[in-house]
Order: C-alpha cells, then sequence, then structure tokens
C-alpha cells in the first residue's frame, strides 16, 4: 500500500474491519461493471469465509473465545491457507507464504475477504478506494433495508407460530393416545360384563346390571378423554390457522422484497448494485428455510 496517503490507508483499514458481507459488498459495488456477472461466485466464497469464520471460532482457547461466534472480517494464517486449498488453490507452505504477502495488503498477517478479491481478480487497493459506493442513506436503499427487516420479522413469526403449531399437534396426539387407551378399556370392560351376563342366576343378573349402567354413561375417565381431546383438537386448529396467516405475511413480504430489488436491479445503474445484488441474494437464501405450510401436516384421527 505505498501508494496510498494516510487517508487513503485510513480508509481501507475500516474497510478491512468490516464484516465479510459489508467487505463483499464494498467490493462489488466498486467493481460491478466487471465483476457483476461473478457475483455468485463471491457469494459462494463469502459462505466458505463464514464456515472456516465459525471453525476459527470454535478452535479459539476457551479463555480467548467470544462467549457467542458472530461474523468476523478476517482469517488467520492457518484457516487463509485452508480456504484457498478449499476453493481449488492448493499451495505448498512455501507458495501459500508468498501468495500470502500479496494478499495481505495492510500486513496484519490475517486476510479479510477485501483483500482476497482484490489478489484473486488481481486489483489494486487505490483502484478500489477511487471507486464511488453511493450513500448509504439512499432512498431505495433505506426503502431495501425495511422491506428485508419486514421480512425478517414476518419470518421469525411465521416460525414461531410453526412451533406453536407443532406443540398443538404433539399435545394432540398423546391426548388420542389417552383416549384411545380408555376406550379400549371400556370395550374391555364391556366384554367381560357380556360375557358374564349370559345365562341365569344371580352374578349373571347382576353383570346384566352393571352393564346397563356401564352403557348408559361413559365411566369419568373416558369422559375426561374425550373432553381434553376435543379441547386439544380445537386447540391445533387455532394454532394452524394462526400459522398459516403468519406463513401468508411471510410469502407476501418475501415477494414484495424480491420485486423491489428485482426492480432496482433493472435500473441497470449507480453504485450500489452490489449491495442490492447482495441484498437480493440474502433474501433468496432466506426463501430456502422458510417455513413450510401446516397445511401438509396430517392429524392421526382427524
Amino acid at each position: 500500500m505505498s501508494d496510498l496517503n494516510e487517508r487513503q490507508k485510513g480508509e481501507f483499514e475500516k474497510v478491512c474491519h468490516l464484516k465479510y458481507s459489508d467487505q463483499a459488498k464494498f467490493y462489488l459495488n466498486a467493481f460491478w461493471t466487471e465483476l457483476g456477472p461473478k457475483a455468485e461466485t463471491v457469494f459462494e466464497q463469502y459462505k466458505k469465509f463464514i464456515e472456516l469464520d465459525k471453525q476459527q471460532y470454535s478452535a479459539l482457547p476457551e479463555g480467548k473465545k467470544p462467549e457467542v461466534w458472530t461474523e468476523g472480517s478476517s482469517l488467520d494464517e492457518f484457516w487463509s491457507h485452508k480456504f484457498l486449498e478449499n476453493i481449488g488453490k492448493t499451495l505448498s507452505v512455501v507458495q501459500f507464504r508468498q501468495e500470502f504477502k500479496k494478499i495481505d495488503a495492510n500486513t496484519d498477517k490475517q486476510m479479510g475477504m477485501i483483500e482476497f478479491l482484490i489478489w484473486e481478480h488481481n486489483q489494486s487497493v487505490k483502484e478500489l478506494l477511487m471507486r464511488p459506493q453511493g450513500s448509504g442513506d439512499g432512498k431505495e436503499l433505506i426503502e431495501a433495508q425495511a422491506l428485508l427487516d419486514e421480512v425478517s420479522k414476518t419470518f421469525a413469526e411465521a416460525e414461531k407460530k410453526k412451533n406453536e403449531l407443532a406443540a398443538a399437534e404433539a399435545e394432540l396426539k398423546s391426548e388420542l393416545a389417552k383416549l384411545q387407551e380408555q376406550e379400549e378399556a371400556h370395550a374391555a370392560k364391556t366384554k367381560q360384563l357380556q360375557e358374564k351376563s349370559e345365562g341365569s342366576g344371580v352374578q349373571a343378573m347382576r353383570a346384566k346390571n352393571e352393564l346397563a349402567q356401564h352403557l348408559a354413561e361413559d365411566p369419568l375417565p373416558l369422559r375426561k378423554a374425550k373432553l381434553s381431546t376435543e379441547a386439544a383438537s380445537k386447540k391445533t386448529e387455532r394454532a394452524r390457522t394462526a400459522a398459516e396467516h403468519a406463513l401468508d405475511q411471510c410469502a407476501n413480504r418475501l415477494a414484495e422484497a424480491e420485486a423491489f430489488l428485482k426492480e432496482q436491479m433493472a435500473k441497470g445503474g449507480g453504485p450500489q448494485l452490489g449491495t442490492f445484488y447482495w441484498m437480493d441474494r440474502e433474501l433468496q437464501e432466506k426463501k430456502k428455510f422458510m417455513p413450510k405450510s401446516g397445511k401438509e401436516v396430517k392429524l392421526v384421527g382427524f
């Protein structure tokens, strides 16, 4: 970075300390004209950074490990070597050290995603910093972020309602099992009394009377089981309705966000196309894990 002035060095240092996703967006904004067609490769490389960053976190000594993992900004030399191997750039230790000197633009013995991308595409830090990034408070960007936040909110609500439905279904299944047990016990006693009531004599007459009483009204345990099952069934249907509504809301917000981001990308200009692409790509990843419809669940006995 000998060709940079102090201000530029400071700017690049700030970029290097952004989390991986923000580094990738910064890079794609700068070089969208050249790298737009390869943006998907950049996103896949980002996912690999995240995978190894989690492994790097897990390998830290307990005393130096934060309580929870959060998205980082760089890999150390060991994990950087792993990264290059994982994307098909197998290097000997000597070769890696030679290349790492070229990658590590700020000489901190770490590899940020921005440093890797500059090295990978044979570009310079100075050219990166000269490219426009646009305004982070642009109207379209703010609207896009608001839509993504709404997707996340409805996604979380749909997941919550899905879990509530699952709990209600588990409760209903349990109540159905109890009901079946009571019905089988009732049927067994009916058969027993019917057998005893056959013929004549005092015992047969007593069995007939007991059978009549037995058939006239369900015993208390069976009545309780029926009432509990009915309550659990109604609770499950309410939970199913709520889950379906939450899923519909999630799907609607997702469609709105997708349409808006596609519209921004279709405009084909501006220095924030990398950011809009990244938002849309993250949306597609989230879509993969969208809660499924409760209608797909089959309930025993209903």
